[in-house]
């Protein structure tokens, strides 16, 4: 679905619900097909190793999927991520 978005001038986003795992798989995929795509990521506990395994994979974009970005919980996850 990701690469028939982008052929249609449209950017991916995948979704956080596949471990990170798969996600990483999948989005090596993607990628190796020559396309844009923005993972998701949430900000429970193992997401930091989700960023990281993404980053290292050669993401530099990252949605964080939370329903109440205001939360601390949150700033300091991206605080993270900016690190």
């Amino acid at each position: 679905m990701a690469i028939a978005l982008y052929r249609s001038g449209s950017i991916a986003f995948y979704p956080r619900f596949a471990t990170p795992e798969v996600q990483c798989q999948e989005i090596k995929q993607i990628l190796d097909a020559g396309c844009l795509v923005i993972p998701s990521v949430g900000i429970k506990e193992g997401e930091k190793l989700r960023a990281k395994m993404l980053i290292d994979l050669g993401i530099n974009i990252l949605l964080v999927d939370v329903a109440h970005g205001h939360q601390q919980s949150c700033l300091d996850f991206i605080k993270f991520l900016k690190t």
